[in-house]
């Protein structure tokens, strides 16, 4: 019997080590959302609806870029309420997106792809880096916790699906 408790803290702790990133940038989910723009140093005066439109309000700031892997980028929160449940920055330019993605890649410890990098995690957290489609001068990357990471990987299917069909669509 005292075998097994050992056994099951270890069961324990492997299951919670397999989950998404538990924040971003030194936030961590479920932070008040002042508190968050503080410590980034960045400013929100205003929350928008977040254009996947499921309860989740975002704020960019564009006055305040802080640097991140390297680069200049800007920072833009996702909350529920007033608690953080993801942080994006987008990289302007993004001039140098493949030595970016890269180190990328070895944070988050993925392999070299041609794909996109598109990490979820077991219980929905989500590391996506994108390149813009209508510009190579600017990228994304968004870390997301569980909350905020299951509502991002059903509007990255909605979108891609919207594009799908307007390519399928005789000219």
């Amino acid at each position: 019997m005292t075998r097994s408790l050992p056994l099951a803290a270890l069961a324990a702790i492997l299951l919670a080590s397999c989950g998404g990133p538990s924040g971003f940038l030194g936030v961590r989910w479920g932070d008040d959302s002042t508190l968050a723009a503080r410590k980034l140093r960045i400013e929100c005066p205003a929350w928008h609806e977040w254009e996947g439109q499921t309860g989740f309000e975002e704020c960019e700031d564009l006055q305040h870029p802080i640097e991140s892997f390297g680069h200049k980028a800007f920072v833009r929160l996702y909350r529920a309420g007033s608690r953080i449940e993801g942080v994006a920055l987008e990289f302007l330019p993004c001039d140098d997106s493949a030595r970016l993605e890269e180190t990328l890649r070895a944070k988050y410890g993925q392999k070299q792809s041609s794909y996109s990098l598109y990490v979820v995690s077991w219980d929905d957290g989500v590391v996506h880096f994108e390149r813009a489609l209508t510009a190579q001068t600017s990228c994304e990357l968004t870390v997301a916790g569980p909350r905020f990471g299951k509502m991002f990987q059903a509007y990255q299917l909605r979108v891609g699906f919207e594009n799908l069909s307007a390519g399928l669509r005789p000219r």
